[in-house]
Formats: structure tokens, C-alpha cells, sequence
């Protein structure tokens, strides 16, 4: 699965694939509740305070997925 963090109008969102992004809100400074769905959310930091992932909580299912930079350039 991929994930997408979108920060829009000053509120967050993730997008799992091709479904509609889902609003969350924050409850500490690394976990969110989405209201829409029971889904927990929480992102991990390393060691000098950089976010490297996010794990995602649903019922008895846990995702866990690795950060991967976007590529900005276009191909030709």
C-alpha cells in the first residue's frame, strides 16, 4: 500500500491508494484519529527528529509504511 500526507487549508489528510483522502486530527504531536473510519494514525520520527514513516491502526490491523521522497523531476 501507498500512502500520501496532504496538508490542505491548513488541515491533514492521507490518501491510501486511489480512495478519496481522509481528513485527520491530531491527539499528541505524532497521532491522529481519523473521525470518519475507527483509524488511528501515528508517524515516526528517527533519530534527529525527521519523519520516516507512518502507521496506520484499523480494528485488529496494523499497516506500517517507510517514507519514500517524490521524484520532482519530469520525465521526458
Amino acid at each position: 500500500l501507498h500512502f500520501k500526507v496532504i496538508t490542505h487549508d491548513g488541515n491533514l489528510f492521507v490518501q491510501c491508494g486511489q480512495q478519496l483522502p481522509l481528513q485527520i486530527f491530531p491527539t499528541s504531536e505524532l497521532k491522529f484519529i481519523a473521525k470518519a473510519v475507527n483509524t488511528s494514525i501515528c508517524f515516526e520520527k528517527d533519530n534527529v527528529g525527521n519523519i520516516v514513516a507512518i502507521i496506520l491502526n484499523q480494528g485488529n490491523t496494523q499497516i506500517k509504511a517507510q517514507r519514500q521522497e517524490l521524484s520532482s523531476k519530469i520525465a521526458d
